[in-house]
């Protein structure tokens, strides 16, 4: 029954394999990027086979030069209910972008903020343009954003992305400052003392991003601007129970590695 099995199910992973490829050259394809890319094997991801080996390429691994793909990973991770409700309510039967930003009630929207970009109607390439003023008015909240978008971009595709809350509340699995929107993500997953133990894992700043096909941020590495530079070397000595720190003023405490993302947080 086993080799029966494994006969029957190669022709369909080929079939998905072959589909996969199909619709990478069509993103290339929309992207205006060569097609010869999608030749390149030293460009594919990294496919891991299951959510432990997601652990260890995010705790051990180099991320450098490396895309990690956990195929069905929301499931995989538990995170089918991670989005707000009213998020869940408005992705059913929204046909577009422009669909899913009309159906959520003004009083949701004016709590968040988020970038808004705008496209040309037949395509989610090109020249894109950021929404962020009306008529020499700076928009803030996402509510102003909808309001203004018929009047600035009446037609064509839209782009949603770094949705977050515009205050920041505590976490209720970590109880630190955050902005996210997301009820827990990979860091709950992963483990909260060791996803503390890292230099800095975000998600004060966190964001949802929503698009349609084609559509998305092209896969970047982040940068993260800490406000606290402490005066003297001694304020970044390693986290361990063995470490001492000599400077106690206090800009400097506490000083270890490990707090620099509260640190972040805190700023």
């Amino acid at each position: 029954m086993a080799g029966g099995e494994a006969v029957n199910a190669a022709p369909t992973d080929a079939a998905h394999s072959a589909s996969a490829d199909e619709e990478l050259r069509a993103a290339l394809t929309v992207a205006g990027w060569p097609a010869s890319l999608a030749d390149d094997l030293s460009k594919r991801p990294k496919v891991l086979p299951n959510a432990k080996a997601l652990v260890d390429a995010v705790l051990f691994s180099s991320h450098v030069d490396e895309i990690f793909v956990l195929p069905n990973g929301v499931q995989l991770l538990g995170h089918d209910d991670v989005l707000p409700a009213h998020f869940t309510r408005a992705l059913q039967g929204a046909s577009s972008v422009r669909d899913f930003l009309g159906a959520i009630d003004e009083e949701t929207l004016s709590s968040l903020r988020g970038r808004v970009y705008c496209y040309a109607s037949d395509t989610l390439a090109g020249d894109e343009r950021e929404l962020k003023t009306h008529d020499g008015t700076s928009l803030d909240s996402l509510l102003d954003k909808r309001r203004a978008l018929p009047l600035v971009h009446p037609e064509g595709n839209i782009y949603l992305a770094e949705l977050r809350r515009r205050e920041k509340y505590r976490h209720p699995l970590d109880h630190r400052w955050v902005k996210t929107l997301l009820a827990r993500d990979v860091k709950d997953f992963v483990g909260r003392d060791r996803g503390n133990a890292m230099p800095y894992w975000d998600r004060y700043d966190e964001g949802i991003f929503v698009g349609a096909r084609f559509g998305g941020s092209p896969m970047h590495v982040d940068q993260a601007r800490a406000p606290y530079t402490p005066c003297c070397p001694a304020a970044l000595l390693p986290c361990c129970p063995a470490a001492l720190h000599p400077c106690r003023c206090t800009c400097c405490t506490p000083a270890c590695s490990m707090h620099i993302g509260e640190l972040v947080q805190r700023g």
